[in-house]
């Protein structure tokens, strides 16, 4: 999966994460949060699907990435809210199992930080995408248990402002 980010270009997960690794031990002190998100738009016979992975440092800001992703027009709403959150829990795992085996490898030190990993999700208590809210964060919890943390809107900065912004 080859993501974009407005600061660093085109890069693959690996370089995405050395770049985060690289934010973070910068700045050891603050506090930190990688968010993934995901967001969808049907249009015409298509569906546009947007992944965001950001990186924030509390009180200072930060700095995103994200990739996108045609399928077939997904025609049912709450298949494609759980479809969203399929491909931020697959992200998910997979930025785990990167930081994982760079520490392993001795190449990551990230447990040493205050880092906060969450999974935001499009859905709010007001639209019609409330339906599949317990069904997500009961998903993301049996996936990750307290290693990563989910979050709906307005607390969803990754799913429902940047993904979003590049699913239009």
């Amino acid at each position: 999966m080859k993501f974009r980010s407005p600061t660093f270009g085109v890069c693959n997960i690996d370089r995405m994460i050395d770049i985060i690794l690289h934010k973070i031990r910068n700045r050891p002190d603050s506090e930190w949060t990688v968010a993934i998100g995901t967001d969808s738009q049907n249009k015409g016979n298509i569906t546009r699907i947007c992944s965001a992975i950001i990186v924030i440092e509390k009180g200072k800001g930060g700095s995103y990435f994200y990739s996108k992703n045609i399928v077939p027009r997904i025609m049912v709403l709450q298949q494609r809210m759980l479809k969203e959150a399929e491909i931020s829990i697959n992200i998910g795992h997979k930025i785990i199992e990167t930081i994982e085996n760079k520490f392993i490898n001795g190449e990551s030190d990230i447990l040493d930080y205050n880092v906060g990993l969450e999974i935001h999700c499009d859905f709010g208590n007001n639209g019609k995408s409330k339906d599949s809210i317990a069904a997500a964060l009961g998903w993301i919890t049996a996936e990750f248990g307290g290693q990563i943390s989910a979050k709906i809107k307005p607390d969803s900065l990754a799913a429902s402002c940047i993904a979003d912004k590049y699913t239009k």
